[in-house]
């Protein structure tokens, strides 16, 4: 528990920062309880709520993995890194370099924000698994290829 101490007091002074990683703590402690399922899609902003001493809270942990672990639970929270893991190794195996560099910065963001919410996450994983499946399928076939104008026949 030390280091979350040294992670809090690092936090620029920014009380954003020092609330998000309470947010974190208080969601991995809240975890244990449903380990398995989670608490359901939105469900644990009514505990979150309780160790607030709020009669209603809107609050999620704002985090990704976070947020995956409390509504999905451990089963949930695998299966999103199986799908990430899934794209990358696609990505990976079929040297779609350009997209794999962008990649990294979209889930880190996503486990800093809490993304899982949002269309951009889930837009942008789509994209890279279709890509990343179609050219791991076809691999005589670039990106060029596919979006050029003038397709060589």
């Amino acid at each position: 528990m030390s280091g979350v101490k040294k992670v809090k007091g690092n936090s620029y002074n920014d009380g954003s920062n020092e609330f998000r990683v309470t947010l974190w703590i208080k969601a991995v402690e809240r975890w244990p309880q449903h380990p398995l399922f989670g608490f359901g899609v939105g469900n644990y902003t009514y505990y979150s709520a309780q160790d607030w001493g709020l009669s209603e809270t809107s609050t999620t942990t704002h985090g990704t993995v976070t947020d995956f672990l409390v509504d999905f639970g451990i089963i949930g929270l695998g299966l999103f890194l199986y799908i990430v893991i899934d794209i990358i190794s696609g990505l990976i195996v079929s040297k779609q370099y350009v997209l794999l560099a962008m990649l990294p910065g979209i889930i880190i963001c996503s486990v800093i924000v809490g993304a899982e919410r949002t269309v951009a996450l889930w837009l942008y994983l789509i994209v890279f698994y279709v890509v990343g499946h179609f050219c791991k399928k076809n691999s005589g076939i670039s990106l060029y290829d596919v979006f050029r104008e003038n397709p060589a026949t």
